[in-house]
């Protein structure tokens, strides 16, 4: 099964694309006066292990990044990168998406180099890896048309013209955030997007080709979405958030599903937020930002795993839950953020990924511990399908290498999303987000598992778990076809 799981931006349209628009003096990120050099290991050097069997976490580069994507590879060693790289590095566009791949499981990667060379800013990288080299890249350039996909069939060397998913005269007339899942063969590739309704996009030619987009929303409010995958019974999984137009007011944590290939489309509530906190004490940071996001991973027996952030007292914190699906039923929301002797702020932006074996779920996110105000990047697993999972393991254990990092934490979430993928030997591909604040500058930074699947400690997946007394009901509503 190839599957991806991300968050999302939650910040308005002209918020959004205000934080490509920001004009005014970015630091140096290759030096600081207020803290240490970005520091990166030398080419092919082995990262030092930390004590929970992750190399310690590595930096990309030292321009502006932030929004990374990851695939790995169905089989084999392949792993491939993208991210948002501000300051003209490689001149035009201004932010630019960059691509990188590894063929050796991320020892050593290869250059840099731009999908796309073109006039307007580029956001919201997308990725998904299917078997056989072939590849599947989503962004938007501007808003109008937006989305655009680009196709590869040799791990990234050689990539397709690009081209949008919309076209002139069939709505939408502008599109927003897209998210990827592709079926195991790769063959089927689905964009779900917004134009403030949700819309999805079909193709079964590996993404050569798509129909024309289908509406699964109308009810005039402003829809992200946040991951997707395909289970092995070939039904499709989005997660998505709907918002009132101006964040004001409750959102709703939602499932959008198909089983009949991407004919028909149902969208179902998880879970209700109240009103999200607003992030004003960071400079430039937008209303919206710190809104609830939303992840959702298949495993090979088909069970689904929803995983997001929620408010439960009106502009107070956002709180970590998950739910999971055996058969027809749901089970209760299930708190998983914090684990024993410790508070959190905020826990948020969920990344979910299915393990190679049944029941075998991995989830990240990025929380702020109370008091301290510095933020973490911490991974759980789970190995009974969701029920329980494992204690938190910090991946952002480093205190130096940037000005923005603190033995505690670092400053703040840099970008709308992170990402996690398991390959085929069972080890977790992480990449994320670091930064100074919203405005930047910050980086892109990653890690991996060392070692394989057999280095997992036995009883890993016992842990502290406090879960909702009511459940929430997964009510599904009406389907709407072609």
């Amino acid at each position: 099964m190839v599957a991806i799981a991300v968050t999302g931006c939650v910040a308005d349209r002209e918020d959004h694309q205000g934080r490509a628009r920001w004009v005014g003096s970015r630091s140096d990120p290759g030096s600081s006066a207020e803290g240490e050099a970005f520091v990166r290991p030398a080419l092919g050097q082995t990262p030092d292990v930390t004590a929970d069997g992750f190399w310690s976490q590595q930096l990309w580069s030292v321009h502006d990044d932030w929004e990374p994507a990851l695939a790995v590879a169905p089989a084999g060693s392949r792993v491939y990168q993208l991210t948002t790289r501000y300051g003209a590095a490689f001149g035009k566009p201004d932010p630019a998406v960059v691509f990188r791949s590894s063929a050796d499981s991320a020892v050593v990667w290869g250059e840099d180099r731009l999908l796309e060379s073109a006039p307007v800013t580029q956001n919201d990288p997308q990725l998904v890896a299917g078997p056989d080299g072939r590849l599947a890249a989503a962004w938007i350039e501007g808003f109008e048309p937006g989305v655009k996909v680009a196709i590869s069939s040799d791990h990234g060397v050689t990539w397709s013209a690009p081209w949008t998913i919309l076209r002139p005269g069939f709505p939408p007339a502008w599109s927003d955030k897209p998210i990827l899942a592709a079926s195991s063969d790769g063959r089927r590739v689905f964009v779900a997007f917004n134009a403030s309704d949700s819309w999805v996009a079909r193709s079964s030619d590996f993404g050569a080709t798509f129909d024309l987009p289908r509406r699964t929303s109308d009810d005039g409010r402003y829809w992200f979405h946040n991951g997707g995958a395909v289970g092995p019974d070939g039904a499709i999984w989005f997660a998505a958030v709907d918002f009132s137009q101006d964040y004001l007011g409750p959102s709703h944590i939602r499932l959008i599903s198909s089983r009949d290939g991407g004919d028909s489309w149902q969208s179902a509530v998880v879970d209700s937020s109240l009103q999200l906190p607003p992030c004003d004490w960071d400079p430039g940071c937008p209303f919206g930002f710190l809104g609830p996001t939303a992840a959702v991973a298949v495993d090979g027996a088909g069970r689904v795993v929803v995983a997001y952030s929620a408010v439960r007292q009106a502009g107070g914190p956002l709180r970590l839950f998950v739910r999971w699906r055996s058969g027809t039923g749901w089970s209760a929301p299930v708190e998983v953020g914090p684990t024993s002797g410790e508070s959190f702020a905020h826990a948020t932006f969920p990344a979910l990924a299915a393990g190679p074996t049944p029941g075998d779920f991995r989830l990240v996110w990025q929380d702020a511990a109370a008091g301290t105000g510095f933020w973490n990047t911490r991974l759980r697993r789970s190995r009974d399908g969701g029920r329980t999972w494992g204690p938190a393991v910090r991946l952002s254990d480093r205190g130096d290498g940037a000005p923005y990092k603190d033995p505690r934490g670092y400053a703040f979430p840099y970008g709308d999303y992170l990402e996690i993928e398991v390959d085929a030997a069972g080890r977790e591909h992480v990449v994320w987000g670091e930064g100074s604040g919203w405005q930047g500058p910050g980086n892109v930074w990653w890690t991996r598992r060392d070692g394989s699947l057999s280095l997992f400690l036995d009883g890993f997946e016992s842990g502290d778990l406090t879960a909702w007394s009511a459940t929430q009901s997964l009510g599904s509503a009406a389907s709407r076809s072609r």
